[in-house]
C-alpha cells in the first residue's frame, strides 16, 4: 500500500490511483503551495568540508562569504522542482529588503546580516563545478556578504571554522505545475511536464521514487532566507574564496551517518 503526505488518511493499491486523487485535489494542492512557506525540512547530511572552490562562473572576493541559498534543477523533500529563472523577478524586486537570519527565526537575536549588507545574484553553475557528483547544471540564488557586516557570533564561529552548513529560502510559489510519470491518456498533460522537465534534474533517483514532483516556474523570495543545519534542498552551501563547495559524499563511500540521513529521505518519499 502506498500513503501520500498529501491524503494522511488514505492508502492507495497502486501510484496510479495516488496520481489520479491528487489529479481530483490538484487545485487544493497547488493553493496549498502557494501558501507562503519555508525550505527547512530534513535533507541529506553531506559530510566533508569544503576545500578549493573553482570560481568559474564567478569571481569571489576575500572576506566574503557566498551562501548559496537554493539550486534549481533538484527535487527536495517537499516533491518540488525549482525552475531555471524561477527568481528573476524576485531577486530584481527585493534586492536590499531581505535578511540572512539563523534556522528562519524572525527575531532581533537571529539576525546573522541586515538586509542592506545583503546582494541577492543568480549564477549558472555546472553540479561538479559546485563539487556534487551530478549531471547537468543549475542556477543557484546566492548571497554576497561582507564577513565584517556578519552580527551573530554563532554564525561567524561557523563562517571562520568553515564547518559544514545548508541554507534555505523562504519563499512563496506564484506559478507551479505538476508533474506525473505515467502512460495513462488520464494523465496526458502532466506527463507532458514530466517529459519536459525530469532529463534536467540532478537528483533522479526521488523523482523516480516519487514518480512525480511540482515544477516551480516562478516564486517570490519573501523577508528572508536562512544558515540551517538541513535544508530541504541539501545542495546549498556556504562559499568564501578559499574553499570549494561541499562534495556530495552519497555516491562515493558515504559515512554511515549520511547513509542514514539518504535512508531517511527516501522514507520521507516513499
Amino acid at each position: 500500500m502506498i500513503t501520500s503526505s498529501y491524503f494522511p488518511d488514505k492508502t492507495f493499491a497502486t501510484k496510479e490511483h495516488l496520481f489520479a486523487e491528487m489529479i481530483e485535489n490538484r487545485d487544493a494542492i497547488l493553493s496549498m503551495k502557494k501558501v507562503e512557506r519555508k525550505s527547512d525540512s530534513f535533507g541529506t547530511i553531506l559530510n566533508t568540508i569544503p576545500k578549493l572552490f573553482s570560481e568559474k562562473g564567478m569571481r569571489m572576493e576575500e572576506n566574503f562569504i557566498y551562501p548559496i541559498i537554493n539550486t534549481t534543477m533538484f527535487m527536495d523533500s517537499h516533491d518540488d522542482v525549482q525552475m531555471n529563472n524561477s527568481w528573476n523577478k524576485s531577486v530584481k524586486e527585493q534586492q536590499g529588503r531581505i535578511y540572512y537570519l539563523a534556522d528562519h527565526e524572525m527575531k532581533v537575536d537571529k539576525i546573522i546580516a541586515h538586509p542592506q549588507d545583503v546582494e541577492m545574484m543568480l549564477k549558472p553553475f555546472t553540479w561538479k563545478e559546485l563539487g556534487f557528483n551530478y549531471d547537468g547544471s543549475t542556477q543557484a540564488l546566492i548571497f554576497k556578504i561582507g564577513i565584517e557586516n556578519i552580527k551573530m557570533p554563532q554564525a561567524l564561529d561557523i563562517i571562520k571554522n568553515k564547518y559544514p552548513i545548508q541554507n534555505s529560502v523562504r519563499e512563496k510559489y506564484i506559478k507551479v505545475r505538476f508533474a506525473v510519470n505515467s502512460t495513462s491518456m488520464d494523465f496526458k498533460s502532466e506527463k507532458e511536464v514530466w517529459d519536459e522537465i525530469y532529463d534536467q534534474i540532478a537528483n533522479k533517483e526521488y523523482a523516480d521514487n516519487r514518480g512525480y514532483f511540482f515544477a516551480v516556474d516562478e516564486s517570490k523570495i519573501v523577508n528572508e532566507s536562512s544558515m540551517v543545519l538541513f535544508g530541504s534542498n541539501s545542495a546549498t552551501p556556504l562559499l568564501q574564496k578559499d574553499i570549494e563547495a561541499v562534495t556530495d559524499t552519497s555516491r562515493n563511500e558515504p559515512s554511515n551517518d549520511t547513509q542514514q540521513a539518504k535512508q531517511f529521505f527516501i522514507n520521507l518519499l516513499n
